[in-house]
């Protein structure tokens, strides 16, 4: 065996290992890029979703501030009646009419 087959065949065996690594490695990049795709439309159903909730979290919200604008008017009302009720009262018990 000369000198070169022993060097050659150490740098062949290197070349074998590093296609076989590149393809091994080609493949995962392949199988990464598939599956990235894979998942877009599982977040584009995500999406969606948020969005849906976010609009009825609007309504609802929307819902939320008129009830509580309308139970600040019950209230309001509530306080008017009761005054005009202490005052009946009150003119009752002294026998004025208002």
């Amino acid at each position: 065996m000369s000198n070169e087959d022993k060097t050659t065949e150490p740098l062949l065996e290197i070349l074998a290992k590093v296609r076989s690594i590149d393809s091994r490695l080609t493949a995962l990049e392949q199988n990464f890029s598939e599956s990235r795709y894979d998942t877009r439309p599982i977040w584009q159903q995500v999406l969606q979703r948020l969005e849906a909730i976010e609009k009825e979290l609007k309504k609802h919200s929307r819902q939320f501030d008129l009830l509580h604008e309308d139970i600040y008017k019950l209230r309001e009302a509530d306080k008017d009646l009761s005054e005009r009720i202490d005052a009946l009262e009150q003119n009752s018990s002294t026998g004025q009419i208002p």
